[in-house]
């Protein structure tokens, strides 16, 4: 997705900044990837996925990508206006996930600790009374950081400056950390920020080590917001990448033959790490519909929301990381499926609101034929 990095804009929504400059001519319709398919021990029927894509044509902007993997096998594949799953995405906060993968594979490597507090390894925190949440905290929505201010994506600020301005200014919504959610970015760049103080490099190069040269992603980069990588929602890839990225958490931590996280890190991602607390600002419905197991609020693991937790035996099944400009990409432990929608919606379009009820509907059809 071309963007025009003078336009730049602040909005208050999951991720921030939108292309005013960028917008798409939708096609007459979408293209159903006749193969997708074939081989498969089952046979599935998504006519009524590709019938509820068709209706939604128009609140897609005429251009989406969706693809459907059951293990090593696509199951389903849909283009519209020409996206492919080579097409660049600037994903928002869709970033999230990856990220969480980043600082999971610093962790292994004994960098810092997933309970070290913040305030350990950036004083500056401290010496302005929010050094006490813990790297857990902060990628789990549950540190107590939260307003309306953007540093974290202001394109004009190196990670170190948005940081500053972050242990400066940013409001502390309750306390202790853990006792409640509240959605915010800023405590996740804080995080960044300390693995590179941490690491001694900067975060561009921490993703490219630990993330994208092992699992082959040449086409993500924390390059959205300029100077800023904006650890929470500054990733331009392709929907293949993003695909790539979760096969490996599929795959227990692994990329092909390369050890990417292990087991435990993976089931970070798979821990509901906020329990019961309440949640103090979120961006999702309550009680939405398509919710799976009749779900009031949805709550967080690490670097992903939890989707799917199955009230009986407490199992986390699906994960997610949606972003501001719609992109959707999922993982279904209890199907073997992973699988993206992957979209651009400017906020002035509406943004990710005007498709979350398709995107919600949608993952709710496929449960139903797998």
């Amino acid at each position: 997705m071309p963007r025009n990095p003078i336009l730049l804009c602040i909005a208050i929504s999951w991720a921030a900044c939108a292309d005013e400059a960028a917008l798409f001519e939708p096609d007459a319709g979408g293209e159903v990837i006749e193969d997708a398919g074939q081989g498969c021990d089952d046979c599935y029927d998504f006519s009524a996925v590709e019938a509820r894509l068709a209706a939604d044509d128009d609140d897609y902007l005429g251009y989406v990508y969706v693809a459907v993997n059951r293990g090593d096998l696509k199951i389903f594949e849909y283009s519209l206006g020409g996206a492919t799953e080579d097409s660049a995405f600037d994903l928002a906060s869709a970033t999230k996930w990856i990220a969480g993968g980043v600082i999971l594979s610093l962790i292994d490597a004994g960098a810092f600790g997933i309970d070290d507090t913040v305030g350990t390894h950036l004083p500056i925190m401290s010496d302005n009374g929010k050094g006490e949440f813990t790297v857990r905290h902060g990628f789990s929505m549950s540190s107590g950081l939260w307003d309306e201010s953007r540093p974290h994506t202001n394109s004009k600020l190196t990670l170190e400056q948005s940081v500053n301005t972050i242990a400066a200014n940013t409001d502390v919504l309750f306390s202790p950390p853990g006792s409640q959610i509240a959605y915010d970015g800023k405590q996740m760049q804080v995080v960044g920020r300390l693995a590179e103080v941490a690491t001694g490099k900067d975060w561009r190069t921490l993703a490219s080590e630990q993330v994208f040269d092992k699992c082959s992603m040449s086409s993500s980069s924390f390059d959205v917001f300029g100077t800023n990588p904006a650890v929470a929602g500054g990733l331009s890839t392709s929907p293949a990448d993003y695909m790539t990225f979760m096969k490996m958490v599929m795959d227990g931590g692994v990329c092909g033959d390369v050890r990417v996280l292990s087991a435990a890190a993976i089931e970070e991602m798979f821990t509901n790490q906020t329990n019961d607390a309440p949640v103090a600002h979120t961006y999702w419905e309550s009680n939405h519909p398509d919710y799976p197991y009749g779900k009031d609020e949805l709550r967080y693991g690490f670097g992903a929301w939890i989707l799917a937790e199955n009230p009986e035996t407490g199992v986390v099944e699906e994960i997610t990381s949606p972003g501001a400009w719609g992109t959707f990409p999922w993982v279904d432990r209890k199907r073997n499926l992973h699988g993206i929608i992957a979209t651009y919606i400017p906020l002035t379009e509406g943004g990710f609101r005007r498709v979350l009820d398709s995107e919600l509907a949608i993952l709710s059809l496929i449960r139903a034929e797998v």
